[in-house]
C-alpha cells in the first residue's frame, strides 16, 4: 500500500484507483446489447482499465545513501577492530545485496548487523554508538522492503 505521499524509494504511484471503470452495475451489460450504448472506453484515470495496474518507479539512492552513512559513523567510532570489521563486512554484504536487488539477502544482513550490535551494546560498544548504529540501521531498513 502506498499513500498520497510514498517518500522513501517509492515514486510514480498514481493516486487513483483504476477500477472505477464501471459505475453503473448495468453499463455493460447495455453495451452489450445495443450498438449506441455509452462508450467505454475514455482518457482518464477512472476509465482507464478493469484492473490495477501499477507502474511503480524505485530508487536505491536513498537506502544506499543511508547505507554509506552508517559506515562512515561506524568507522569513525571506537570499536573494538575484530567487532568492526564484523560489522562491516555486515553493511558491505546488504549493500551488495541491494545493488544485486536481492531484498531478502539485504534484510537478512541488515538484521545480522543489528543483532550483533545489540549483542554488544554497553559491551564492547558504548551505550551511545550502539544506539546511534541501530538508529541509522534503523533509518535503512525504513527504506528498504524488508
Amino acid at each position: 500500500m502506498v499513500t498520497s505521499n510514498p517518500g522513501g524509494p517509492a515514486s510514480g504511484v498514481p493516486l487513483f484507483d483504476h477500477n472505477d471503470d464501471i459505475r453503473d452495475a448495468g453499463e455493460r451489460d447495455t453495451f452489450e446489447r445495443e450498438s449506441n450504448a455509452l462508450e467505454l472506453y475514455r482518457a482518464d484515470p477512472l476509465r482507464s482499465s478493469d484492473h490495477d495496474p501499477v507502474l511503480v518507479g524505485l530508487s536505491l539512492a536513498g537506502s544506499l545513501r543511508s547505507l554509506a552513512t552508517l559506515r562512515a559513523d561506524l568507522a569513525g567510532m571506537s570499536i573494538p577492530k575484530g567487532v568492526k570489521n564484523a560489522l562491516t563486512s555486515k553493511l558491505v554484504t546488504v549493500a551488495s545485496a541491494l545493488t544485486s536487488g536481492d531484498d531478502v539477502g539485504a534484510c537478512v544482513a541488515l538484521d545480522e548487523f543489528r543483532v550483533q550490535v545489540t549483542s554488544q551494546r554497553d559491551k564492547k560498544i558504548a551505550v551511545a554508538d550502539a544506539d546511534a548504529l541501530l538508529a541509522g540501521a534503523a533509518e535503512v531498513a525504513a527504506l528498504v522492503p524488508c
